[in-house]
């Protein structure tokens, strides 16, 4: 039933142009539909099909119906001469087990980006630490059953499904913030809410200080990402919400104590997917290296009009 909502409100095709049967909508318009899954922390892979679908329209490659997810490594598949079998090891695909089928990132010899559909079901299904279930492709010489060139860069591919989890997380993050405030209120101590006194105070600025830092940054990057920049912005966002989850997480739990611990209070199904999600298509200590070789390269006289540009 929650699938089937979700499909009919169009949010796996807000980045299909109208054309092929989608909304027509900017990468802006689908990171405000990813956060929106991501403060509701949707169990179904969503965000995962709505790009992969964005993934199929840009290749022109034909999708079946249903759900979807992705397989995109730093290390893509690598895809034979005649462009019909892949090969290759990808680690914690999403929903690799449920979904109808896998879009996956292949190069081939050149080092060119290809999308390949998989009906191959992964290995070594298990779940991650949020609860969601991930697999393993392990493939030698699998015949893909379609396969189209995207006019991409690898990279840029990668930075598409971390820009995906940015606005994820961006949305947890506003909903963790939601959850402390209103415990804040209602939740008292020596016969006045917790949230008057000045220690939690203080620990809910922090808090609104770190989401709304999330939040820029991933608002940021998914406009320059609708403008055709899938570099720098990007690369900073993954970063911010990188360093931004583990801070969000240890003060939401900090201010709700022992209540935010149990397993029925609804606080772990954000925080949890915020640790899992910061570790997705490199963790924020592999984007900085890209930040770094990227402000190295283009050297020094550079830097201050990059920020300030």
């Amino acid at each position: 039933a929650l699938w089937r909502a979700i499909e009919e409100a169009g949010l796996t095709l807000v980045a299909v142009p109208e054309e092929k049967g989608g909304v027509d909508g900017t990468l802006a318009d689908l990171g405000a539909v990813v956060r929106l899954l991501g403060s509701y922390a949707v169990p179904a892979p969503a965000a995962e099909t709505a790009l992969a679908r964005f993934l199929g329209a840009c290749a022109g490659l034909e999708l079946p119906e249903g759900a979807l997810t992705i397989a995109i490594g730093a290390t893509p598949l690598q895809l034979s001469s005649d462009g019909k079998r892949v090969s290759g090891d990808v680690r914690l695909v999403p929903w690799a087990a449920q979904a109808q089928a896998i879009v996956a990132l292949a190069r081939d010899g050149r080092g060119d980006a290809w999308i390949a559909l998989l009906r191959q079901a992964a290995k070594e299904s298990s779940n991650d630490a949020a609860g969601e279930p991930r697999g393993r492709l392990k493939l030698n010489e699998v015949p893909a059953a379609a396969a189209a060139k995207i006019d991409l860069a690898v990279g840029d591919v990668l930075a598409l499904a971390a820009l995906m989890r940015v606005q994820q997380m961006a949305g947890a993050a506003q909903r963790v913030l939601e959850i402390a405030l209103t415990y804040a209120r209602e939740r008292k101590q020596f016969g006045r809410p917790i949230g008057a006194f000045q220690a939690i105070q203080q620990l809910l600025a922090e808090l609104a200080g770190q989401v709304a830092a999330l939040q820029s940054a991933a608002e940021s990057a998914a406009d320059a990402a609708a403008a055709g920049d899938l570099g720098l912005p990007t690369a900073a966002a993954k970063v911010r919400a990188g360093e931004a989850a583990g801070r969000i997480g240890a003060i939401a739990h900090q201010v709700l104590g022992a209540m935010g611990f149990t397993y029925e209070h609804r606080l772990h199904h954000f925080t949890r997917r915020l640790w899992v999600w910061r570790d997705d298509y490199g963790n924020d200590s592999a984007w900085a290296v890209q930040i770094g070789q990227a402000v190295a390269a283009a050297g020094a006289g550079a830097v201050w009009p990059g920020l300030s540009g």
